[in-house]
């Protein structure tokens, strides 16, 4: 089963939760709902991301030639979820975002002041 790993992200603290095919969030308003949600919703579209990306080099004709494929995922993944949890470099946010997917494979974000943040 899926498990989302929050650490200091907006007003979640620390977070970690199994993601099942139906789910409610009930509490106080800005208690992180909706960055719980955001955040499942992002890492299940990181397919799309993947897809924009090669049409985008396709596109081009550049084909990743000046990084390779996984390199330039991890790249653009980490600015579109900077973006999207609005976290620019002179944000004083740190912390991290872990989503173990079912199929065994994880993807960590990393962000802290002052550093683009850090996918693997």
């Amino acid at each position: 089963m899926p498990k989302l790993t929050i650490n200091n992200l907006g007003p979640v603290s620390a977070c970690e939760i199994e993601i099942k095919d139906f789910m409610v969030f009930t509490g106080p308003q800005a208690s992180g709902k909706s960055t719980i949600a955001k955040s499942i919703f992002f890492f299940n579209n990181l397919n799309n991301i993947l897809f924009s990306m090669y049409q985008k080099e396709m596109a081009a004709k550049s084909l990743f030639r000046n990084s390779g494929l996984e390199t330039a995922f991890s790249k653009e993944v980490q600015r579109a979820f900077l973006q999207s949890f609005g976290i620019g470099t002179d944000s004083k946010a740190y912390g991290s975002v872990c989503y173990d997917y079912d199929n065994g494979s994880s993807m960590l974000i990393t962000f802290e002041p002052g550093a683009e943040g850090k996918c693997i």
